[in-house]
């Protein structure tokens, strides 16, 4: 087991622990016994990324805090998209990999205010009411 698999044994563990149930030993990996011990270390990857991206989080924040010169000075660059109100953006909030669609509704002193957009799940649809996508042509960038 690698460095992160005994973390997450480890957090699996006193979850189970926590719950009232007892961990088994590799001896006693029947199959409810495994359903129920995957169980346990799926959940403790995910605690475990949250810890990951609240630690970054507040890392990032530390070293914004640390350095306004150089993020004054990034917030500057020439080559930087100008950012306006009512548009669209996707923003990836620090430490984590998937982006969020937002809108920004205030822009004061080089800060956008940003609100997420819902995204609403659509399971199965009647295809009349489908439409071709755009080709790349009639898409603007």
């Amino acid at each position: 087991m690698g460095e992160d698999e005994d973390e997450v044994e480890y957090v699996a563990k006193e979850l189970a622990t926590d719950n009232g149930t007892a961990w088994p030993t590799e001896k006693e990996f029947s199959p409810v016994v495994r359903l129920v011990r995957n169980r346990f270390m799926d959940r403790a990857r995910v605690i475990i990324a949250a810890l990951d991206r609240h630690r970054a989080g507040k890392t990032a924040a530390d070293e914004v805090d640390q350095e306004p010169s150089q993020a004054q000075a990034s917030t500057e660059d020439p080559g930087k998209i100008e950012i306006k109100v009512g548009q669209v953006v996707m923003y990836r909030p620090p430490g984590e990999r998937r982006r969020v669609l937002c809108r920004v509704t205030k822009i004061e002193g080089g800060q956008a205010f940003i609100v997420p957009i819902p995204i609403n799940d659509i399971g199965w649809v009647d295809l009349e009411n489908t439409d071709e996508p755009p080709t790349n042509q009639s898409v603007k960038q």
